[in-house]
């Protein structure tokens, strides 16, 4: 298992840039396991923000309200978000779905997008990213084990 160092950089940009061109430069850059681990990553870190959000909230509404209010307003989040499998996605890292009609290259599209959107509204400073970096790429760590 590499370090994690390669795909926590490309994670880390792709959170804090408008341009996500190095993010994308950064990730093209990987090998095959390099981009499964950087693709792992936003999984683990999309359930770490996930659960901060949703943390308490009555779900799986407060889901449902949330993609409907946050997602369609937000200049972080690009208009290709498909809502319904935004809150799938969402329920499904937090285990209250098994979101059975959604492919796996539809998981990890979306993945992408609210891994942008959820850190974005939770408004994260530099700290708060490196730990919640940190955090996720343990979590990668422990599932691969």
């Amino acid at each position: 298992m590499p370090t994690g160092e390669q795909q926590i950089t490309a994670l880390r940009l792709l959170l804090s840039e408008r341009n996500h061109e190095k993010s994308s430069d950064a990730v093209r850059a990987m090998d095959g396991p390099g981009r499964r681990d950087f693709l792992d990553l936003v999984s683990a870190t999309v359930l770490e923000l996930a659960d901060r959000k949703f943390e308490g909230a009555d779900l799986p509404g407060a889901v449902v309200e949330w993609v409907g209010e946050f997602c369609p307003t937000s200049a972080a989040l690009p208009d290709a978000l498909d809502p319904v499998a935004g809150e799938q996605v969402i329920l499904l890292v937090l285990g209250m779905s098994d979101a059975t009609d959604l492919d796996a290259r539809k998981i990890r599209d979306t993945e992408l997008f609210l891994v942008q959107a959820l850190a974005h509204d939770l408004n994260l400073d530099a700290q708060e990213t490196d730990e919640l970096l940190a955090s996720a790429w343990k979590l990668v760590e422990r599932v691969a084990r």
